[in-house]
């Protein structure tokens, strides 16, 4: 298959599922704020994001696995797959464990620096052992996922993401019936459905991928040591990322309390979606990039770069310039009771989703390179610039929530300068490239689709109003999207993907 089609066929599987996980994560949501109240709610969240500080290790070595996964399957070395695997097996138990460990210890010191009312401590305490086990469960099976990513089948991939999300459906429908303390009895179930989660994940991948069964003879020291290598640079991307949205969750605890954490809970889970559509993509997009580098060909490179930032971003201008529009009303229908400061912070934070997508492949580009050094530095820089800004905003200029996500907006607008730039010119792609590939292209189909749901959203009013933005501007963006927003030769994939879709179903109806 070519890979300009499995780009394709990727991004379409990706939103199908998209359409599956947000609407029953939506649901879930609601359920569980129902279920918990904006408080535990919101000291969920904020005890989950702590948690979730000790994987930036784990982050740095899944992706230094997935480069190498990919390698080795581009280059068809089975032995080298199966080496590179079962050494990856080995890295994240043990990384896994050491992270278990140093998560109890810390465990005093996080739930006195944490804002805790007196009465839920106890069951702040569950939540943060079970949210430990959980990260822990999840890493050490992490190579498992990382087969599927690096053999971009990304149908599987969907089924256990549409099985994760009913499986968390499941765990908040619970909560009604439990007759313990609730928020201690979500830890416990949500620890129990990423067991079992875990476990169809494994075996799903051994019966799918012989390079999955761990071999004790396989395992190699220089591997691991590449691994670890690679990683150790990563190490510095994924540890800005944490800064950069765990840091803010702490924050917002910190100077605002547990209940607007609850609003920056909502907007942190829409991020999440948008993160998980961009990732999907761009996990279906790395192993073709890093084959493509180490053939020298950096035309395709250049092609693969274009068209993932430019998908990405009109993908999620379809979803997200409406729900911008319309946040107050979304969040009301979708939650009832609408958390407080979730409708600004949501709209903050949907301002740095968009911008950041459309950088999206300078990235991957430079991992395929192998020279991420100096760019993770510079991340890591504009992260913790970041947070301070945003610390210095809330404290010092008495700013509101908003400024926490909004220094993020910042932070993202700089990166995504220095990736077209910077990255750019390592790769050998000039910023002209990208103006007229990525950023016009979405902006001559934004700009139209979104001027028409504004006078939408101005002439009308009621609950209609809603459904005619969200019409408006898909009905207005999809043709725009292949008048302009594509090139010929996209176009002509699409059409030959398209023709071979009817001309099966054709011969399916003659038999």
């Amino acid at each position: 298959m070519r890979q300009s089609t499995r780009l394709i066929l990727n991004t379409g599987a990706t939103f199908g599922r998209m359409a599956l996980t947000v609407g029953i994560g939506l649901v879930t949501t609601r359920l569980f704020l129902t279920a918990l109240g904006q408080v535990d709610f919101g000291l969920v969240s904020t005890l989950g994001a702590t948690g979730a500080l000790l994987t930036v290790v784990t982050a740095a070595l899944t992706a230094s696995t997935q480069r190498h996964l990919a390698y080795d399957i581009g280059r068809g070395d089975r032995q080298g797959l199966s080496r590179t695997f079962s050494s990856a097996l080995v890295v994240f138990a043990a990384c896994g464990l050491a992270l278990w460990a140093i998560g109890v210890a810390l465990t005093p010191v996080v739930l006195q620096v944490l804002t805790i009312p007196p009465d839920r401590a106890g069951a702040a305490w569950w939540v943060y052992q079970m949210t430990l086990a959980a990260l822990a469960t999840t890493v050490v099976l992490t190579p498992f996922r990382g087969m599927f990513a690096a053999h971009q089948e990304l149908f599987f991939s969907s089924i256990l993401d549409v099985l994760g999300s009913i499986l968390r459906l499941a765990v908040i429908l619970g909560l009604f019936v439990v007759p313990w303390d609730r928020m201690a009895s979500y830890a416990v179930l949500n620890l129990l459905a990423q067991i079992a989660l875990s476990i169809i994940t494994v075996m799903w991948s051994l019966w799918r991928y012989p390079g999955s069964r761990p071999r004790r003879s396989a395992v190699s020291w220089p591997d691991m040591k590449g691994l670890m290598s690679f990683a150790g640079w990563s190490l510095f991307g994924s540890l800005a990322w944490s800064l950069r949205q765990q840091g803010a969750v702490l924050l917002i605890n910190l100077r605002f309390g547990p209940a607007v954490n609850a609003g920056y809970a909502i907007a942190a889970q829409l991020v999440a979606y948008a993160g998980n559509l961009s990732g999907a993509i761009i996990r279906a997009v790395q192993p073709a990039i890093v084959s493509l580098e180490a053939k020298g060909s950096r035309r395709h490179v250049h092609q693969l770069v274009i068209v993932t930032g430019k998908y990405i971003a009109l993908i999620l201008g379809l979803l997200f310039v409406p729900l911008w529009l319309e946040t107050p009303a979304i969040l009301h229908l979708w939650l009832g009771q609408v958390p407080e400061h979730a409708v600004v912070l949501t709209r903050v934070a949907l301002i740095w989703v968009l911008l950041g997508a459309m950088g999206f492949g300078y990235g991957t580009a430079l991992q395929a390179t192998g020279d991420i050094g100096w760019f993770t530095r510079i991340t890591l820089l504009l992260a913790a610039t970041s947070l301070a800004l945003a610390v210095f905003a809330v404290y010092v200029l008495n700013l509101g929530p908003w400024a926490v996500p909004g220094a993020t907006v910042v932070l993202v607008l700089v990166q995504l300068v220095l990736q077209v730039r910077l990255i750019g010119r390592r790769i050998e792609l000039p910023p002209s490239v990208w103006m007229r590939g990525v950023l016009w292209r979405v902006l001559m189909v934004a700009v139209p689709a979104g001027a028409a749901a504004t006078i939408l959203r101005l002439a009308l009013d009621g609950p209609w109003r809603i459904l005619a933005v969200v019409v408006a501007y898909n009905a207005i963006a999809l043709p725009l999207i292949w008048m302009v927003g594509m090139e010929r030769w996209e176009q002509q994939q699409f059409l030959r993907i398209a023709g071979a879709a009817w001309s099966r179903l054709g011969w399916g109806a003659r038999a």
